[in-house]
């Protein structure tokens, strides 16, 4: 028995064939036949298909999934209902605008807007 070393596997229906179908991380898989770098497996009684035998490991617990922080500036922010602009919402409160393509802006004590608060 191996065990998908990888956060998704791709099967095919042959060596470099079409894929149809995909294994996830972590799923152990019976291997019938290695063919170069492919490995023809069966995971949970399923009907066998074509892996790349690289991304197979051995024993339980091999495959570690990688939790990659998001950085903040990458972070899709999802603002609440409540924080959409009334029109009031100076930079001296704690509450923001959300602009039309959902940029966070307050307004400052001269009129104008401040982005990125």
């Amino acid at each position: 028995m191996q065990f998908v070393s990888t956060s998704t596997l791709n099967q095919r229906s042959s060596p470099n064939g079409q894929i149809i179908g995909k294994l996830a991380g972590g799923d152990s898989v019976v291997v019938y036949e290695r063919k170069g770098e492919w490995a023809r497996v069966s995971a949970q009684g399923a009907p066998t298909k074509w892996v790349s035998s690289k991304l197979l490991c051995s024993g339980r617990g091999c495959y570690r999934p990688t939790n990659r922080p998001v950085s903040p500036s990458r972070e899709k922010f999802r603002p609440a209902r409540s924080d959409y602009s009334d029109g009031s919402c100076p930079c001296s409160g704690s509450r923001v605008c959300i602009g039309p393509r959902g940029g966070r802006y307050c307004i400052t004590s001269g009129g104008n807007k401040r982005y990125g608060v």
